[in-house]
């Protein structure tokens, strides 16, 4: 409940239905390949949907959350610790683990 809250910067009335449902839906693990399956639950949901008429306007991403945790960089004894900042290592272009919504 409360990261929906973070997310969508208030908290919403249908959202604990709404989760539950897609627990129900995807279990504990959710499949990345299931995005679409993710995002058309959410968006047919009519309390959702209702929403949007809300006085003070629909709901908005404010937030977002990784749909995995991040891994400890490995450590290997005689080698010096990579580094746990992103800033710190070499980087390349990456996708986001994340579901990507628009935002405000």
């Amino acid at each position: 409940r409360e990261r929906g809250r973070r997310a969508l910067g208030r908290d919403w009335p249908w959202l604990p239905a709404l989760a539950l449902r897609l627990h129900h839906t995807f279990g504990k693990a959710f499949p990345p390949h299931r995005l679409d399956d993710l995002q058309r639950l959410i968006v047919r949901d009519p309390d959702f949907i209702a929403s949007f008429a809300d006085s003070e306007g629909g709901p908005r991403i404010r937030a977002w959350f990784p749909l995995h945790p991040r891994m400890a960089p490995p450590t290997i004894p005689g080698l010096p610790a990579l580094p746990a900042e992103p800033g710190l290592a070499p980087t390349r272009k990456r996708q986001p683990d994340c579901l990507c919504l628009p935002t405000d």
